[in-house]
């Protein structure tokens, strides 16, 4: 027997187990000691604290009060107001200065001030107590704005002065008999003399403990008071917000209450934080750590010599019971070898009987015995490999990643239980052969349950690997052949099923789920030919009977009650003898088809409306300008004619006659070209409602008295910009066909708002535009429109009025004005019950000054005696022209050729005021003809004229910006009128 038999050592290991239980109790039962004393004297020194600092902020609370009383008292005294006022109005006499100086130093004497001040509003120094004063300071200065902003007395901040001292001031504004401030009192307060002394005094005797008094300015925080560890550091010491275990940062982020930091000496202290009401300042009260925890280490001490006399009481107990057990474990380990060496023969016969290799070892690992199985798999002889470290026996790596496998025998020595099989790896021999195996490892316990070592079993796992290969290789191809057909069954873009030969589904994919809105739950097991389609039954009988049938339409779903637009193939499954079995079915949903399709014929139609606009657009383009020349002609002779003819005359009617038509032709090719959106327009930013109040005047004339016109304007109303005869337009002709559409009495409405539409509602209705847009309705409660007249509504010459009422161009002009303002137009009507015309027009985001209103025509026609140059190549159109001006008073230049205009711009030895030109010129245009006049005479104003631009001085309809435009035919009233206009611009 040795002394490192398990059974001593086991001994050996419970005495210091015994002895390391009580010494580790005692040691507790200190520290818990320790632990409660040191936590009883900070709660204590927490309490301490925490009223000490109370005291000290109830203390400059009552301080501050009082000095904002003083000054309070003496600047809302009427009597002090009285006298003040009385001062002011006579400054120069020197006794009423003497007595204030000296009213002023009592002050100062009374309540210990530094100085006693009156300021002015402005700030400057109208007395003070002291012969040589302090100037007045920045924070001051602040103080007295909020003081005259509240009308109480403030507080300045604290501030360093001349002579180094550190000063705060009391602002407090002195009313007048009017009760306006008339000047300000400041008493300036020494801190050092009662503030600082009062933050500073303790009520114990203490080495460490101050109060500190702090703010915040920018990134950093300042030290207010002089400090008791460091001199002269009053509103000197600053230390940056990012030294977060500082106490004086942690108060002025906001932290109150007990807080255990590092002081400015980098001193370890506890510290009560709080904010002083009235003031921006923090104070801090602290204690250095040190000093409290000095009596707490004074018990340690006394704690700590206890502790080690329970010790070493307990080292001669655990000593004395360790030798009595030594002797008793020594007699029964003598009879235990014995029982050992017969069960080890017994042990070794059935060791080398077993079909496994097994392996046993001692407690470091070292191999003991090896069976012979064990010694054929390994190449290792028994006498070979004994004492050596098992891993260096049994080398096993894994399979996957080559690395090696840690060894089961070292898994059981260090975890103490055993380990079930692992899983399969290869065992290297000594020759290098590598053989899969599994392997399994218990331990060996003596009847102490102490461990001598471990036994390691592995099984040649050479033929199961390749019957189990064999297996897996089938099991992998049969998996892999019903993963394809799920996947091409599962992620099929069509709905795809499966019946038998009775017609009942007996799977399907997702997609055929999703087509038909129901769930798989309720279609596996349906009976398709019990569906009440008839159609779906013919084609399944058909692929039942070995044909394959195809159906498209719509389905409605029995069981989700869902109508969708479907294509169905069924096909047959037939065996090899050539019986039906069943069949496949591939559903397509054809939504989306259908959804294209009807999206292709609305941009077709789209795009001739656009083709017919183009061609509408085109001849109103190439006749305006020829048609209006002429009308122009025709207009401009009839006036001149009814001007020379007495009322009376009888060919006073008939020319009268011949003028109207003229105007209803104009009017007509005027609205052409608005539907065809090539109107000439001088867009401006405008408000609807001020724009619709003028007219309604005119409008109500034009529905009649029987109808009343509502006007329902909104709040708010955004700027939209265009031009404002187009909203004439608009309301003239949307009034008089809501007019037609009421028989007898009704009302018409005409409303104004803001609307937003967002993606998803244009997404929901066809025809809206996404964006901000003012609203203009007007609506009706006359007879309505069907369908049929709701989809040729905007078709130009469409008309459901008689012969003679109408030109079917009125809603075609709304149409053609909206789409030129970059908006459009919404009809909703029903037959018996109105309609409602909204026209939304873009809301202008950068908008102008607004228009407005119309500008009111002249009472009289006005004239004008300057010169004008007149520029028209229609040579009847230019007599007419010419004719009309000079009745007007106008000296007239006038040519039908650009290049004789250029000559006589350039040779008239008179003033040229306006160049009054046509547009579209075969020579040049007008706009080229009024560039190269502009640059022999500088200055001189332009009248472009025409009855169509073609974009010369316009774009896309839109006048150029400072372009003034007459339209063509135009009569000599509005000639009158726009040559006023322009000479005076």
């Amino acid at each position: 027997m040795s002394d490192a038999d398990p059974g001593i050592r086991s001994a050996r290991r419970n005495g210091w187990l015994l002895f390391s239980a009580v010494t580790l109790v005692i040691l507790l039962a200190g520290y818990g000691y320790f632990h409660s004393e040191t936590r009883g004297i900070r709660k204590e020194k927490f309490s301490d604290l925490s009223a000490i600092a109370a005291l000290k902020s109830s203390q400059i609370e009552q301080w501050r009060k009082d000095r904002l009383g003083d000054a309070g008292r003496s600047s809302t005294s009427p009597f002090f107001q009285q006298a003040l006022e009385t001062w002011l109005s006579d400054r120069q006499n020197p006794e009423l200065q003497s007595l204030w100086k000296s009213r002023l130093q009592r002050e100062l004497a009374a309540y210990s001030y530094a100085d006693v001040q009156l300021l002015d509003l402005e700030g400057r120094l109208l007395l003070a107590a002291q012969d040589h004063p302090e100037p007045l300071s920045p924070l001051t200065q602040q103080a007295m704005k909020t003081a005259l902003n509240q009308g109480l007395a403030v507080f300045s901040d604290l501030y360093p002065c001349s002579e180094g001292h550190i000063h705060l001031d009391v602002a407090a504004p002195v009313s007048g008999a009017d009760g306006k401030p008339q000047a300000f009192l400041i008493m300036k307060i020494d801190a050092e003399t009662y503030l600082f002394p009062l933050i500073q005094s303790w009520p114990t005797a203490s080495p460490s403990a101050e109060t500190l008094l702090v703010r915040r300015e920018g990134d950093a925080v300042i030290f207010l008071n002089n400090l008791r560890h460091q001199a002269d550091a009053g509103l000197r010491l600053r230390i940056p917000l990012t030294k977060i275990t500082l106490p004086a940062v942690q108060a002025v982020l906001g932290k109150k209450g007990i807080f255990d930091g590092i002081d400015y000496r980098g001193v370890k202290v506890l510290t009560d934080l709080r904010p002083l009401s009235g003031f921006s300042w923090f104070m801090v009260t602290k204690v250095d750590t040190a000093e409290i925890m000095a009596e707490a280490r004074y018990r340690t001490g006394v704690a700590v010599f206890f502790v080690m006399v329970f010790i070493l009481l307990a080292a001669s107990v655990s000593g004395f019971f360790y030798r009595q057990r030594q002797v008793r474990l020594y007699r029964a380990l003598y009879r235990s070898e014995q029982h050992q060496r017969q069960a080890m023969e017994e042990f070794r016969t059935t060791l080398y009987s077993l079909g496994d290799g097994v392996i046993t070892t001692d407690r470091q690992g070292c191999v003991r015995q090896m069976n012979p199985v064990a010694q054929q798999l390994t190449g290792w002889r028994e006498e070979d490999a004994r004492k050596r470290p098992v891993e260096e026996i049994v080398c096993a790596i894994d399979e996957n990643t080559r690395g090696l496998v840690d060894n089961p025998a070292r898994w059981v020595l260090s975890e103490g239980h055993a380990t079930a099989a692992t899983r399969p790896m290869l065992l290297v021999s000594k020759d290098g052969r590598e053989i899969p195996v599994t392997a399994s490892a218990t331990p060996i316990q003596d009847k102490s349950h102490s461990f001598s070592g471990a036994v390691l079993i592995f099984r040649d796992q050479t033929l199961a690997r390749q019957e189990q290969m064999k297996l897996q290789q089938s099991e992998t191809d049969l998996a892999a052949s019903e993963q394809k057909f799920r996947l091409i069954f599962e992620n099929a873009p069509l709905g795809i099923l499966h019946f038998d030969k009775t017609g009942v589904i007996t799977a399907c994919n997702e997609n055929f789920v999703h087509i038909i809105g129901s769930s798989r739950k309720a279609l596996i097991g349906l009976n398709m030919l019990k569906l009440p389609d008839t159609r779906i039954v013919g084609i399944l009988q058909e692929a039942l009977h070995g044909q394959p049938a195809v159906f498209e339409g719509d389905y409605r779903s029995m069981t989700a009650d869902k109508v969708t637009p479907v294509r169905v193939f069924f096909s047959p499954i037939i065996s090899e003898p050539g019986s039906v079995e069943g069949g496949i079915g591939i559903v397509e949903d054809v939504t989306e088809q259908r959804q294209a399709e009807a999206e292709r014929e609305k941009l077709e139609a789209q795009f001739r409306q656009a083709q017919k606009m183009e061609s509408v657009g085109r001849l109103a383009g190439g006749i305006a300008h020829d048609f209006n020349n002429k009308l122009s002609i025709i207009n401009g002779y009839a006036e001149m004619a009814l001007m020379n003819l007495n009322p009376s005359d009888p060919l006073h009617s008939k020319i009268s006659e011949i003028m109207n038509a003229g105007r209803r032709s104009a009017d007509l090719v005027r609205q052409l070209l608005a539907f065809a959106r090539k109107q000439t327009i001088a867009p401006v930013c405008l408000n609807l409602n001020d724009t619709v109040v003028p007219m309604l005047t005119m409008l109500q004339s034009l529905i009649g008295e029987n109808i009343d016109l509502l006007w329902k304007p909104a709040e708010d109303l955004w700027t939209v910009k265009m031009d404002p005869s187009q909203i004439d337009q608009i309301l003239a002709n949307l009034t008089v066909n809501a007019r037609d559409a009421i028989a007898g009495v009704g009302k018409v409405s005409i409303e104004t708002g803001n609307i937003v539409f967002d993606s998803s509602y244009c997404n929901r209705h066809a025809g809206f535009i996404e964006g901000e847009f003012v609203m203009l309705a007007v609506s009706d409660d006359g007879c309505g429109m069907d369908k049929q007249t709701l989809d040729n509504l905007f078709e130009p010459f469409f008309t459901t009025k008689g012969v003679g009422k109408g030109t079917g161009l009125g809603l075609s002009t709304v149409y053609g004005i909206a789409k030129q303002n970059n908006g459009f137009v919404n009809v909703y009507s029903e037959p018996g019950k109105g309609s409602t015309f909204k026209i939304y027009l873009p809301r202008e985001m950068d908008p102008d000054e607004l228009t407005e209103s119309l500008e009111q025509q002249p009472a009289e026609m006005p004239f004008g005696t300057e010169t004008v140059l007149l520029v028209e190549d229609e040579v009847m159109v230019l007599e007419i022209a010419k004719t009309l001006l000079e009745q007007l008073g106008y000296t007239v230049l006038a040519t039908d050729s650009s290049r004789k205009a250029l000559d006589l711009a350039e040779h008239y030895e008179g003033e040229i005021h306006l160049l009054m030109t046509d547009v579209v010129m075969p020579e040049m245009s007008g706009r080229e003809l009024w560039r190269q006049v502009l640059h022999l005479r500088p200055g001189i104003k332009t009248l472009f004229m025409s009855g169509y631009t073609a974009n010369v001085i316009a774009h896309r309809g839109v006048l150029d910006k400072g372009v003034h435009f007459l339209e063509k035919p135009f009569s000599m009233e509005v000639l009158a009128v726009k040559l006023r206009e322009v000479i005076s611009a």
